[in-house]
């Protein structure tokens, strides 16, 4: 497998793209995907919007979590019209306030199916597991326990 990429962030926006076309005839994008056979190019993409100045890329949209599969892409087309594509897949595994990180995949294919299967080992932060079933232990028990392995509450 890959290794994963660690993409910095800063002021809400990506200050690195792991796939840009400097030239003016560059075509870039950062794009959440899905699966689309009447998509162009069989993928339903959900742009990311880029941002300005010289030391950001694309601003954080709302969509930007783990699990998702994402696109970026760094096209150039040529004075006479040919397009020369220049792309990367991946899945989003972690979102940081400074940083994310991306797991590179081989296809766009590969990227939606690897996110639902990522998506399928997350777990909702409301359904966490209470290995000692903390939940039901009435506080008085809870604290009388504290007290006696001498606590500060």
């Amino acid at each position: 497998m890959t290794d994963a990429i660690n993409i910095p962030i800063s002021h809400g926006a990506l200050t690195e793209s792991p796939k840009w076309e400097d030239h003016q005839r560059g075509k870039n994008w950062w794009a959440k995907i899905a699966i689309d056979p009447t998509a162009p190019g069989g993928l339903k993409r959900n742009f990311a919007d880029k941002a300005r100045g010289d030391s950001f890329f694309y601003l954080v949209p709302s969509w930007c979590k783990p699990g998702v599969p994402v696109e970026f892409a760094g096209d150039y087309i040529s004075g006479r019209g040919a397009r020369r594509q220049d792309r990367m897949w991946g899945i989003i595994t972690e979102v940081h306030a400074d940083h994310l990180i991306l797991m590179p995949c081989k296809n766009a294919r590969t990227a939606v199916k690897d996110a639902e299967s990522f998506q399928a080992c997350l777990v909702d932060p409301s359904e966490e597991i209470d290995p000692y079933n903390l939940a039901n232990v009435p506080i008085e028990a809870l604290l009388a326990e504290l007290e006696r392995r001498k606590v500060a509450v």
